[in-house]
């Protein structure tokens, strides 16, 4: 054995192809993320200490990060979320510059109550605004879901549907606009 040099095997990549380690991916997902540090500033702390690493670089290990070890994650949340008794449920637009066709994209939002015992919020992005979305992300819940109201949530079966105040007491105040100036009201509680 004198004179012979063992090395130890070559780690497994975290991601195949990749020069990306463990500790490099989730330092820029947090930073993304938890930090609210967008890429192309990321990419420019780290020419500040001598490391070339393009944002093009880390939006791939970001997305083939998240669906190798963030996926079973997500799932394995969702398997918790339509356990709970209680979902709230809504959808918001959003603009992806990277869409050829640059129609409007959807976020779906889904939470668990704040009395639950585990606090749960999933974002299930979309192409469009379709029932099909949280008839399928919800498949197996079967108890109350808290919505805008939205018809696409009333294709979800085996659930019952509840509204939001909020929503409620934006169409109140929007009544109460319409009166006419002179109109005799009563100083309550209820609105502001």
């Amino acid at each position: 054995m004198r004179g012979t040099i063992i090395t130890a095997p070559m780690p497994k990549p975290v991601l195949p192809g990749s020069m990306v380690s463990p500790s490099l991916l989730a330092t820029i997902i947090d930073m993304k993320y938890n930090k609210m540090m967008p890429l192309y500033r990321q990419e420019q702390s780290f020419v500040d200490f001598g490391i070339d690493i393009s944002r093009q670089n880390m939006a791939s290990w970001v997305v083939k990060g998240s669906e190798k070890w963030l996926k079973p994650l997500f799932l394995r949340m969702r398997d918790y979320l339509i356990k709970e008794d209680i979902i709230h449920a809504d959808e918001t637009v959003l603009n992806c510059l990277d869409e050829k066709d640059n129609k409007n994209n959807y976020m779906w939002l889904y939470a668990t109550g704040e009395r639950s015992t585990h606090r749960i919020y999933l974002y299930d992005y979309q192409k469009s605004r379709s029932q099909k979305h949280p008839k399928e992300f919800l498949d197996g819940f079967s108890g109350y879901l808290q919505t805008d109201g939205y018809a696409s949530y009333n294709s979800v079966p085996n659930v019952k549907n509840l509204g939001c105040l909020a929503h409620a007491r934006r169409y109140f105040t929007d009544a109460l606009k319409a009166l006419p100036e002179d109109a005799i009201s009563t100083k309550t509680n209820a609105h502001s």
